[in-house]
């Protein structure tokens, strides 16, 4: 009876530590960027924006936010990002455009401020106007491409004129700076989906190392 209960305990352990394998997993395939940067100006670095990436599938599911920090009046105009590899197919779908739906643009269309060029950027409305989105403070959208898509792809970082790094960057209209608009990037690096499955090979190591002393 003894032997039975240490077995039992033993399998929830190794059980336990699979569970935890497949969270770490899934959860390296997140990535949350904070664009601290301004690309123009002298403004100090803060959160003015927050870039969180999701698995969904085979497709990324971005969420762009704005603190708050360059204005009441700031606006998302257009997002920056890079791609490693070659993907054919790439669309997004908007998850939340106001009144305009978002729109992809690709290589020398994309741009990114400052100087720095993106390899992708979306378009995320023309302004506060009535033929944009309003004034937008949170856009969200789906990215697919012919192939499956991970948050590992999108670490590539472009540079600015002036060298600063950025892995994303967001340009923001109706700022309370100087110009009334600027340019916003981050730079990160997200945990690689190997280092979360070595972490836990390790726990699975450990739960069966117990196993087979309690057997």
């Amino acid at each position: 009876m003894l032997a039975f209960a240490f077995r039992l305990r033993a399998c929830s352990a190794f059980g336990l530590a699979l569970l935890a394998a497949l969270l770490l997993a899934t959860q390296a395939t997140a990535l949350s960027l904070p664009l601290t940067t301004v690309f123009q100006g002298v403004e100090p670095d803060a959160d003015y924006a927050t870039v969180a990436v999701n698995q969904s599938g085979e497709d990324l599911e971005f969420t762009i936010a704005l603190n708050g920090l360059l204005g009441p009046g700031e606006d998302a105009n257009r997002f920056y990002f890079n791609l490693i590899g070659s993907f054919l197919d790439l669309e997004i779908t908007a998850s939340n455009a106001p009144r305009r739906e978002y729109r992809l643009l690709a290589n020398s269309r994309a741009g990114g401020g400052a100087g720095s060029p993106f390899d992708f950027a979306v378009k995320l409305g023309r302004g506060a106007s009535r033929s944009g989105n309003g004034v937008l403070t949170l856009a969200t959208f789906t990215l697919s491409a012919d192939q499956a898509l991970d948050s590992s792809d999108l670490l590539e970082s472009s540079f600015t004129g002036r060298g600063i790094e950025a892995l994303m960057a967001l340009r923001i209209q109706g700022t309370s700076t100087r110009r009334g608009l600027a340019t916003v990037g981050g730079l990160m690096h997200a945990p690689e989906p190997s280092t979360a499955l070595l972490l836990a090979a390790g726990l699975a190591g450990l739960a069966l190392r117990g196993r087979h002393e309690q057997a």
